[in-house]
């Protein structure tokens, strides 16, 4: 989470009780941790909490929007469809990666735990999920040459979401730089392993030899 300066001390309990839910949700998982727990870490009463959140849901369904609009924001100031088809993949990496050097917890939840939300939130969070699909796809897409109607058939962009979110989930605090230009080259051979070895299946319009 941000850090941020010169608060009214509203706001500031407000941020402090979302970085304490994001380290409860992260420890113990969102089902385990109760209001009590959130309050208790924070210093304040159960019945002050009130004051800054709705529910328990609401406050994860805030800290999933957070995160989620702060990678789509550095995806789109990071201009991909600018650079060379072949460089878009690594780039969109990159900035994934510096989102989870920045917020990897809160992050982390987003993708993690969504399966625990309401109709009514989980629609408007699998949004925000689609849309960083759409441009992961897109990315995939320019860098292999194929559709991204194929990638999403035959599980690629998938594949290539699942490789990025495991690498949340394994203390992505730790990540250096050396480790992100590993991960970044990994992402782009496994990208472009799985176009070639897939589109040997004889699926129409499928480039094979990439």
């Amino acid at each position: 989470m941000a850090e941020t300066t010169a608060l009214n001390p509203h706001k500031e309990r407000s941020l402090r009780i979302m970085e304490v839910a994001t380290q409860l949700f992260h420890e113990q998982g969102y089902e385990a941790v109760s209001l009590r727990d959130i309050a208790k870490r924070a210093g304040i009463s159960s019945g002050s909490l009130y004051y800054y959140i709705e529910s328990k849901q609401s406050l994860l369904v805030d800290l999933m929007e957070e995160s989620l609009s702060a990678l789509l924001h550095a995806v789109t100031s990071a201009g991909i469809a600018r650079v060379h088809p072949s460089k878009q993949l690594a780039l969109l990496t990159n900035v994934f990666l510096e989102q989870a050097r920045r917020d990897g917890l809160q992050l982390a939840l987003a993708f993690r735990e969504s399966g625990r939300l309401s109709t009514h939130h989980r629609g408007e969070i699998d949004g925000l999920l689609l849309r960083f699909t759409d441009q992961l796809d897109q990315a995939i897409s320019a860098r292999c040459g194929v559709d991204c109607s194929y990638l999403q058939h035959m599980g690629i962009t998938g594949g290539i979401l699942s490789v990025l979110k495991s690498h949340l989930y394994d203390e992505p605090w730790l990540v250096g730089s050396d480790d992100g230009n590993l991960l970044c080259r990994i992402v782009d051979v496994l990208a472009t392993e799985l176009v070639c070895t897939r589109g040997k299946t004889g699926v129409p319009g499928v480039v094979s030899d990439v």
